[in-house]
Order: C-alpha cells, then structure tokens, then sequence
C-alpha cells in the first residue's frame, strides 16, 4: 500500500509515485483525532500537539469525564466514522475510562472495519491487516481496560476508607454545618409578632425561604402555625 499525495496518508487507490487513482463515488478514507479532558480547566494542547504528524484529520475534542461515552463530539465523531476510517487517540484513557464500556467500543469500531491507533502504545495498533496485530490489540485493550477500571474501584475505595477514619475521629466531612445568624430567634420572634414580613426576615437574615422556614420548623413552629402567620402578613 502507496502514501496518496492527495491525502498524504496510506491508500488503496495510490500507486508508487503518489497519484490517487480514486475515480469512483467512493470516498477515500479519513482520519479522526479524538482529545478529551476531564474538566473545562484542563488543557487539551499536548493531545492536538501530537497529532500533527498525522495532518489532515478531523478533530473532535470534549472536556467531560470519561465515566462513560454520552460526550457530544464523541458521539458526533462516531456517526461519521466509516469502514476504513483510522481513529487516533494520544492514549487510551482518553477513549474513557469504564472497563465493560470500553470494551464494547472497541468491538463496535473492529466490527465496522474502523482502525485504530494509540499513539503512547504502539502495541495497541489496528491500522495495519495483520492478524496477529490484531489479536495482540485486543488482548492489550482488554487487558488495560481492566486494571484502569480495577484501579477506579481502588480508589473508591481508599476514598470510603478515608471518609469513614475521619469520621471515626470526629472529623465532619461534606459540607461545612450551616450557621445560624445570631440574630435568628429574635427576627423569628418578630415574625411571628407580625413586626416583620418573611421578606424582610430574610433580607436581615440573608437566608432563603427555604432555609428560613426549615429552621423555625426546627425551633418549635409548627408548619400550620407558619402557614396562618404567613396568610395573616
């Protein structure tokens, strides 16, 4: 198989001097680049920046966890790809990170006859006929797929185990203790004296309604008690 000088990458249609011979409706193989990151913070330079050896290619870029496969330029790149495409990505916790998930993707791509390449671990590399590459790839993606799911689990783990020492120890975890205002019985007295409406309670107190009825349910009102002081205001 030649390089066509046409689309710079390996092609059925190239012969050994470069020139596409692709006259027919069918459309020449693409490339796809796939980069994500986790968060909108993170940067997906280093992925594009290893890519470029690649030129042309389509790129498609998330910034979502890789819990799963529900990213919109993930799927979008999906639908397009077609049998004989090549999809690139840097590595392949890139692809995602759920074992069973992974593996179902995988599949899905080999089945369609779309190949793959990964660019940190050449072994993990279906872009070429050979069968033994092949089965080598499978075994790998399978293989690597399991310990990144194994090592997620462990750290819910260590996670769980963390929270559980604190709070043996007395230490809260989540979120901090609300606090109540000093002020909070005496604005609520007046409330209930019909002194102040429930937005004037809650502009002095800087709370939310919801936060202001739940804790005069807290000291003693009952929520009938609430609802004719709030009728009578």
């Amino acid at each position: 198989m030649y390089k066509c000088s046409k689309y710079k990458k390996e092609c059925d249609y190239a012969t050994s001097y470069g020139a596409c011979t692709n006259n027919s409706n069918y459309e020449c193989p693409k490339t796809y680049c796939y980069a994500r990151v986790s968060t909108k913070e993170q940067k997906l330079d280093r992925q594009i920046e290893a890519f470029k050896p690649y030129e042309p290619y389509e790129l498609y870029c998330d910034k979502e966890s890789g819990k799963d496969f529900d990213r919109k330029q993930y799927q979008i790149m999906r639908e397009k790809l077609e049998e004989g495409d090549t999809l690139i990505i840097l590595s392949l916790d890139r692809l995602g990170k759920n074992y069973d998930l992974i593996k179902q993707e995988w599949s899905y791509f080999v089945n369609k006859g779309i190949k793959i390449k990964v660019l940190d671990m050449p072994i993990i590399n279906t872009t070429s006929n050979d069968l033994t590459s092949k089965l080598i790839s499978d075994i790998v993606i399978q293989l690597l797929s399991y310990v990144a799911e194994v090592e997620r689990n462990n750290i819910k783990k260590r996670q769980a185990q963390g929270i559980k020492v604190a709070k043996d120890k007395g230490v809260h975890c989540g979120r901090p203790k609300y606090k109540l205002p000093d002020n909070f019985e005496e604005i609520a007295k007046k409330y209930q004296d019909y002194e102040l409406t429930r937005e004037q309670c809650l502009k002095l107190l800087n709370m939310t309604k919801g936060t202001f009825l739940k804790y005069l349910v807290k000291l003693g009102y009952s929520r009938k008690e609430l609802r004719c002081i709030t009728n009578k205001h």
